[in-house]
């Protein structure tokens, strides 16, 4: 595939209602979530329909897949383990609210929050509750579990979300009990990602923390803009690390810095780029570019390394979707119901952290 293709449109598929999860991609095939209740798997070659289930609410939820086996929540509460090749129910799990969330799967276990207040750890095989952790507020975020630790935020859903209270915890993901936490008033921690033993929070305010793996010491805060308003979807943007540079949303401008940087007295921005609405998933890299989607309904392809514009490509409403790149291709939802795949204009597949550590729709490359 080349640059001259990016942008190009090579396939849709309609469902039902909004598409806010983000796809996976998996041996030849899409899964994604509708808000039309059901879990859809699509030939990523031309998305065909290879099977759908319906569970009893909204699948915001992004689907991860492990061995054969694909795991999804639902806003009717549950998480679903459903087999990747027909769909068929392995087993289901009963939480006490609607999970949003999406699953993370590290040795042999699933990893997932609930708006009910709980992080939970189930067995991969029969989902066999293993721990559950009770966090200070709703549980929106996907857990980023790296070296043995879960990293999760919790935040208060109720009342003015400028004046929330919210928490940030490092967990043992062996058995739940909490290594440390970092609290904050004003912002919301979304989901995280690690690099450079560093974890990167995106907060609704437009603040950036890094805070210490080991002990959560708060190593840096970088605000990415000046306003005053909510500039992160809540739950919903996370930061994507490749090649030392972090891609971060803010408002209605994607800003790359270098993780190198932060937290020193050298200038950390690299760019910035302003899209016509606010930015409204997170970002991936493939080859030299970055990609993301945007409110205003755009998907964006961009220069990884100074943030030229190299193509735009519009649906038909917002993308929360956070997009997955796979062998050039870009798979992405949009809430006008459809799942599209596009040419990316670069060779190769996602690797930023976030999709390498499967945090937020994944691949298999």
């Amino acid at each position: 595939m080349t640059r001259g293709s990016g942008g190009t449109e090579q396939w849709r598929f309609e469902t039902g209602d909004w598409v806010k999860s983000s796809p996976t991609v998996v041996d030849g095939t899409v899964y994604v979530g509708s808000y039309d209740d059901c879990v859809y798997a699509l030939s990523a070659s031309d998305g065909t329909e290879q099977w759908r289930v319906e569970t009893g609410d909204s699948v915001r939820s992004s689907p991860a897949v492990a061995d054969g086996t694909v795991y999804v929540g639902s806003q009717d509460g549950y998480v679903y383990a459903l087999s990747a090749s027909d769909g068929t129910e392995q087993w289901r799990f009963e939480t006490g609210g609607q999970v949003v969330s999406s699953p993370t799967v590290a040795d042999g276990t699933v990893y997932v929050g609930s708006q009910d207040g709980n992080v939970y750890a189930l067995d991969v095989t029969d989902g066999a509750e293993r721990w559950r952790f009770e966090a200070s507020h709703d549980v929106t975020a996907s857990p980023a579990v790296v070296d043995g630790t879960v990293y999760v935020g919790s935040q208060d859903m109720v009342g003015d979300p400028a004046n929330s209270l919210v928490d940030f915890y490092a967990l043992d993901a062996a058995d739940g009990h909490q290594r440390w936490s970092h609290g904050t008033r004003f912002t919301s921690p979304g989901s995280a990602t690690v690099a450079d033993d560093t974890v990167l929070v995106a907060t609704d305010s437009g603040i950036l923390y890094g805070l210490a793996v080991g002990d959560g010491a708060v190593r840096w805060p970088v605000r990415a803009t000046d306003s005053a308003e909510p500039t992160v979807v809540r739950g919903q943007s996370i930061p994507a690390v490749a090649d030392d540079t972090v891609f971060v949303a803010a408002g209605s401008e994607l800003h790359a810095l270098s993780l190198s940087a932060l937290g020193t007295d050298r200038s950390a921005l690299r760019w910035r780029y302003e899209a016509d609405l606010t930015i409204s998933s997170s970002a991936t890299v493939a080859g030299d570019a970055v990609f993301v989607g945007s409110s205003d309904g755009r998907v964006y392809g961009l220069d990884a390394a100074d943030g030229t514009e190299r193509w735009r490509f519009r649906t038909d409403d917002m993308v929360y979707s956070a997009p997955t790149v796979v062998d050039g291709t870009l798979y992405v939802g949009s809430t006008d119901g459809r799942v599209y795949a596009l040419g990316a204009g670069v060779l190769g597949s996602s690797r930023d952290t976030r999709v390498r550590q499967r945090i937020l729709g994944h691949h298999d490359r």
